[in-house]
This record gives C-alpha cells, structure tokens and sequence, in this order.
C-alpha cells in the first residue's frame, strides 16, 4: 500500500521569503519510519531546520492516521529533541536568545498538545491539525531567525 506524505517546506536556505504556494505531496510504497524521512547533510540553515521538524511531523501524522501511537511519538521525540533542540542546530536557544523565553514557550505547548493529542487517541483531523500549527511555529521562527541574520553558529 503507497502512503503519501505531504510536505509543506520554505524551501532550504532562501526562509526569508513566504513558503511555497502548496504543499509538496511525496508518496512511497515502504514503510517510512522517522529517521528515513530525514537523510542526507545536516542542515545549513535555519529554513533547513525547520523543513526537517516539518517532515518529522508529517511522520507523526502518518503514523497517527494508522494508529501506530509508539511510531508517532518516536516520531514526535525526533521532530522536537533530535531537530527542534538538537545541539547541532539548536533552533530553541536561538529563538529564546533572540526572541525571547514566551515565543519558546508557545511553541513547546504546540508541541506538548500534540503529544497529548495522540496520547489522547485524538482523530486524525486533530492531530493533523495540531502537527499543522507546530511546523508554522518553527518556520516562523525560521524565518525571523534568518531575518534577524542569526547565523547557526550564534544560536
């Protein structure tokens, strides 16, 4: 059975400018864990970053949809500890650094109501919903991050 996943990315390091007009839907006929959703170079820019916590989320959806709550939350873990986070490309000190302690703490909500939410058995719709609003908070800190001009070495 094909599952498509559906990607919504800025588009790697030009974040500055507005997302692209449409998702960009990727469909494959293996099962897509997490980690092979993500692959290739680490990433150079904060657009990359956020790009990454997005196709990590749409993983969590993915697995969600079919009931695969571990599958999900391993997923979810990956998109906020191994991207979000992570000390390589610490997009969370940056953000905190440059725009403040309550903008971090909004987006750690989104990410704890998407947690409970597939805790919570939520639908699909819900859940789609909820991973929908934590990508567009990362690429909106993306975006002012590179607006900012904060190099990823300055996080």
């Amino acid at each position: 059975m094909a599952a498509t996943v559906t990607v919504a990315l800025l588009g790697g390091c030009d974040a500055g400018g507005p997302p692209p007009a449409a998702p960009v839907p990727v469909t494959t006929t293996a099962p897509v864990s997490s980690a092979a959703v993500i692959a290739g170079e680490p990433p150079s820019c904060w657009g990359d970053v956020a790009d990454r916590v997005a196709q990590h989320l749409e993983a969590t959806v993915r697995h969600a949809a079919l009931a695969e709550d571990a599958a999900a939350l391993r997923s979810l873990d990956e998109a906020y500890f191994g991207t979000y986070e992570a000390p390589v490309h610490n997009l969370e000190v940056a953000v905190r650094r440059n725009q403040g302690i309550r903008r971090v703490a909004e987006v750690e909500d989104l990410f704890a109501r998407l947690r409970v939410a597939i805790e919570d058995h939520a639908p699909a719709t819900a859940v789609r919903t909820l991973a929908s609003q934590v990508a567009e908070a990362v690429r909106e800190d993306a975006r002012s991050m590179t607006e900012l001009g904060v190099s990823m070495e300055d996080r």
